[in-house]
Formats: structure tokens, C-alpha cells, sequence
């Protein structure tokens, strides 16, 4: 059964990772199963041929799921706390792949059409973006953090908006974002300059913290996708479009009463 437990359901049988990427994958594969089932029982061949797809596709997820929950072999955290598959992860974003794993995500966690028959590649993009952002996701600012990062003005207004347009406004990043501590923005990367204050328990992986070969001479921070900024400040200073982004960190959810109460009675 594919319901959740407040609905009735229980957990969905197959594999013993209990993250939740690895269950809601086995819940797609309940739930593919059983229209596959359905489907069958209609004889209409082109429907069930695509029932079949589904079931492989679903199949493919907890494999995955499988892999970077560690559930097929020992995989020990490094010193940072990565596992393998987020290690690996982090190596192919730094090592060149930023702009892929970001095509990805931005594309609604899609490959282009072109790539879309390659079922290793799309393995291995859901594997890679699974990983980055489950270590990003575990990763917090212990500090106030002012980061840089510096973007071609077309990306900027396509981003941003024009010059001055959207203050106030939250903005939320539909891909992994690099930022540098410690360091002004490189024109290199761009003449648009951006700087991101970074409150205490944004979820931010430290690059040259994790044990993953890295530029030095740079503190290097990574942000995962979907997280809310508020656009402070859009200006023109000496000729330089100069943004400032402010983190938003979402308002604490209170525990139900129930826990409140178990919470209490544990620490008497």
C-alpha cells in the first residue's frame, strides 16, 4: 500500500534504506506496479507497453535511491560528513559538470530531449543531484557569512530583472549557486557583482571543508536549489550593477503537542 501512514498506509515492501528519497521511490514503484496491473487487464498494448516503461523507470529510482542511501555497500562519512555518492557528487560539480547538474535541475529535472534514450546518463544526473543537495541540504552556516559572486549582465537581468527592479521582493534560485568567501568577485565570471548575506542556518556546503579536491586559494561555498532570498539593494555604483542578496530562512515549524509533551517527560 502506497498511502501515507496518516491516510491508513504502511511503508511500501522492497529494499531496507529508510531515507526518504528511498521510500518515496518505492512508493513510485508500488504505485507503477499496480497501474501496470490495471493496465493489463484492458489488453491494449501500446497502454501496457508504457506501464512496463514506467515500472523500469520507477525500478531505476530505487536503485538510485539505493546507492545513495549506502544501502548495498559499507560507505563511511569522511571528516566532513560526505558519503561517497556526495563526495563523488561534489568532485563532478567543482570538476566541470556545474553547468549539466544545473541544465538539470533548471529543466524540471529533466535531460535534454537529445539524451533523454541515454539511461545511464539520466541515472547518473538523478544520482549526482540527489547528492549535492542531500549534503547541502545538511550542511549549516554556524556564522554570519558574507559570500561574492560575480555573472554576465545578461544572466543578471534574466535572473534579476533590470537595474533596480524587484527590491524587496524574494527571490528563489532554481540551481546550485558557487559563491567565494573571503574574496571580491572576479570580473572574469562577469561584471555584475552580487553579494549574499547569509544568516546563521543557511544551507551552505563549504567546498574546501569536504575533503573534495578544490581550488585553494579560494573559500568556495555551494547553495542548493530553491532556497528564498530577499533582493535588498539594485544599484549602479561607478558604472557597475552591484546587487545585494539577503537569506531568508523559513519560520520554524512547532512540533505537534504530542511530541511537545514526549520531549518534556524525556528530560525529566
Amino acid at each position: 500500500m502506497c498511502r501515507s501512514r496518516a491516510e491508513g498506509g504502511r511503508r511500501c515492501p522492497g529494499g531496507h534504506t529508510s531515507s526518504r528519497d528511498a521510500q518515496t521511490a518505492r512508493q513510485r514503484l508500488c504505485r507503477a506496479r499496480r497501474a501496470l496491473e490495471a493496465t493489463e487487464a484492458t489488453g491494449d498494448a501500446q497502454a501496457i507497453a508504457a506501464a512496463h516503461q514506467r515500472v523500469a523507470d520507477a525500478q531505476e529510482g530505487v536503485t538510485a535511491a539505493r546507492i545513495l542511501a549506502g544501502a548495498d555497500q559499507p560507505d563511511p562519512p569522511n571528516a566532513a560528513g560526505l558519503y561517497r555518492a556526495e563526495r563523488q557528487a561534489l568532485s563532478a560539480y567543482t570538476g566541470g559538470e556545474s553547468a549539466s547538474i544545473n541544465q538539470f535541475v533548471q529543466n524540471g529535472y529533466q535531460v535534454p530531449d537529445h539524451l533523454a534514450d541515454d539511461r545511464d546518463y539520466v541515472r547518473l544526473m538523478r544520482q549526482q543531484v540527489a547528492a549535492l543537495k542531500r549534503a547541502v541540504n545538511r550542511s549549516k552556516l554556524t556564522t554570519q557569512t558574507k559570500a561574492a559572486q560575480a555573472v554576465p549582465a545578461a544572466v543578471a537581468e534574466q535572473i534579476y530583472g533590470p537595474v533596480g527592479s524587484g527590491v524587496g521582493q524574494t527571490v528563489t534560485q532554481d540551481r546550485f549557486v558557487s559563491l567565494t568567501v573571503d574574496h571580491a568577485p572576479s570580473e572574469v565570471f562577469g561584471d555584475v557583482f552580487i553579494y549574499w548575506h547569509l544568516p546563521v542556518g543557511t544551507r551552505a556546503l563549504d567546498v574546501n571543508a569536504s575533503g573534495v579536491p578544490c581550488k585553494r586559494d579560494e573559500r568556495e561555498l555551494l547553495l542548493g536549489p530553491h532556497q528564498p532570498f530577499l533582493k535588498a539593494r539594485d544599484e549602479l555604483i561607478d558604472g557597475r550593477r552591484v546587487i545585494h542578496m539577503e537569506g531568508v530562512l523559513p519560520p520554524a515549524t512547532p512540533r505537534p503537542r504530542g511530541q511537545r509533551a514526549a520531549g518534556r517527560a524525556a528530560n525529566i
